[in-house]
Protein backbone atom coordinates (compact mmCIF):
# COMPACT_ATOMS: atom_id res chain seq x y z
CA UNK A 1 0.00 0.00 0.00
CA UNK A 2 3.06 1.92 0.85
CA UNK A 3 4.42 1.71 -2.60
CA UNK A 4 0.99 2.30 -3.97
CA UNK A 5 0.42 5.44 -2.47
CA UNK A 6 4.24 6.82 -3.53
CA UNK A 7 3.74 5.81 -7.31
CA UNK A 8 0.76 7.92 -7.38
CA UNK A 9 2.40 10.96 -5.54
CA UNK A 10 5.03 10.69 -7.86
CA UNK A 11 2.62 10.77 -10.98
CA UNK A 12 0.89 13.96 -9.23
CA UNK A 13 4.30 15.76 -8.68
CA UNK A 14 6.06 15.43 -11.72
CA UNK A 15 2.25 16.28 -13.74
CA UNK A 16 2.77 13.58 -15.86
CA UNK A 17 -0.81 13.06 -17.28
CA UNK A 18 -2.96 13.18 -20.22
CA UNK A 19 -5.51 13.87 -23.03
CA UNK A 20 -6.52 11.58 -26.21
CA UNK A 21 -3.71 10.76 -28.28
CA UNK A 22 -4.30 10.38 -32.00
CA UNK A 23 -2.82 9.08 -34.91
CA UNK A 24 0.67 7.28 -34.38
CA UNK A 25 -0.39 6.65 -30.69
CA UNK A 26 1.16 3.49 -28.74
CA UNK A 27 1.85 1.90 -25.32
CA UNK A 28 4.01 1.78 -22.80
CA UNK A 29 3.87 0.02 -19.45
CA UNK A 30 6.10 -0.16 -16.61
CA UNK A 31 5.39 -2.90 -13.84
CA UNK A 32 5.77 -0.98 -10.74
CA UNK A 33 5.60 -4.25 -8.41
CA UNK A 34 3.55 -4.87 -5.63
CA UNK A 35 0.59 -5.19 -7.90
CA UNK A 36 0.62 -2.13 -9.68
CA UNK A 37 1.05 -1.38 -13.74
CA UNK A 38 1.22 1.85 -15.33
CA UNK A 39 -0.09 2.41 -18.54
CA UNK A 40 1.18 5.50 -20.71
CA UNK A 41 -0.18 5.89 -24.43
CA UNK A 42 1.35 8.89 -26.37
CA UNK A 43 1.11 9.72 -30.04
CA UNK A 44 4.44 12.29 -29.29
CA UNK A 45 7.88 10.26 -30.74
CA UNK A 46 10.11 12.38 -28.08
CA UNK A 47 7.79 11.06 -25.08
CA UNK A 48 7.85 7.73 -26.89
CA UNK A 49 11.71 7.85 -26.78
CA UNK A 50 12.09 8.95 -23.14
CA UNK A 51 9.36 6.23 -21.90
CA UNK A 52 11.95 3.75 -23.75
CA UNK A 53 15.09 5.25 -21.94
CA UNK A 54 13.32 4.81 -18.68
CA UNK A 55 12.47 1.14 -18.83
CA UNK A 56 9.02 1.34 -20.28
CA UNK A 57 8.22 -1.63 -22.35
CA UNK A 58 6.01 -0.88 -25.52
CA UNK A 59 2.92 -2.79 -24.64
CA UNK A 60 -0.43 -2.79 -22.66
CA UNK A 61 -0.36 -4.12 -18.40
CA UNK A 62 -1.38 -7.49 -18.32
CA UNK A 63 -5.41 -7.40 -17.31
CA UNK A 64 -5.17 -11.74 -16.26
CA UNK A 65 -4.91 -11.18 -13.14
CA UNK A 66 -6.07 -7.12 -12.37
CA UNK A 67 -8.93 -6.06 -9.40
CA UNK A 68 -9.22 -3.08 -12.19
CA UNK A 69 -8.33 -0.17 -13.89
CA UNK A 70 -7.60 3.72 -13.21
CA UNK A 71 -8.14 5.73 -16.33
CA UNK A 72 -7.83 9.19 -17.38
CA UNK A 73 -5.58 9.92 -14.47
CA UNK A 74 -5.81 13.62 -14.24
CA UNK A 75 -5.47 15.60 -17.33
CA UNK A 76 -3.02 17.84 -18.70
CA UNK A 77 -3.58 19.89 -21.97
CA UNK A 78 -1.20 20.11 -25.02
CA UNK A 79 1.08 16.56 -23.63
CA UNK A 80 -1.00 14.48 -26.15
CA UNK A 81 -0.36 11.57 -24.13
CA UNK A 82 -2.88 9.70 -21.51
CA UNK A 83 -1.85 7.60 -18.37
CA UNK A 84 -3.70 4.73 -16.74
CA UNK A 85 -2.92 2.23 -13.55
CA UNK A 86 -4.22 -1.52 -13.81
CA UNK A 87 -4.20 -2.72 -10.14
CA UNK A 88 -3.58 -6.52 -9.43
CA UNK A 89 -3.37 -8.14 -6.25
CA UNK A 90 -2.18 -7.98 -3.35
CA UNK A 91 -3.72 -4.70 -4.44
CA UNK A 92 -7.72 -4.84 -3.11
CA UNK A 93 -10.19 -3.56 -5.42
CA UNK A 94 -11.20 -1.43 -2.31
CA UNK A 95 -8.04 0.61 -1.92
CA UNK A 96 -7.35 0.76 -5.54
CA UNK A 97 -10.69 2.34 -6.32
CA UNK A 98 -9.96 5.04 -3.17
CA UNK A 99 -6.62 5.76 -4.85
CA UNK A 100 -7.95 6.40 -7.78
CA UNK A 101 -11.34 8.07 -7.16
CA UNK A 102 -9.38 10.60 -4.83
CA UNK A 103 -6.63 11.09 -7.89
CA UNK A 104 -9.79 12.02 -10.15
CA UNK A 105 -9.74 9.03 -12.40
CA UNK A 106 -12.21 6.76 -13.66
CA UNK A 107 -12.37 3.20 -12.20
CA UNK A 108 -13.33 0.39 -13.30
CA UNK A 109 -13.56 -3.15 -11.84
CA UNK A 110 -12.85 -6.55 -13.12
Amino acid sequence: MKKLLMIAIVASVFGMVFVSCGAGAKVFSLDAGGGVCQEITTNDSDMQDALVLAGYTEDACSTATAVGTCENYGTMAGLGLQMDYVFSTPVTAVDAEALCTQAGGDWTAN
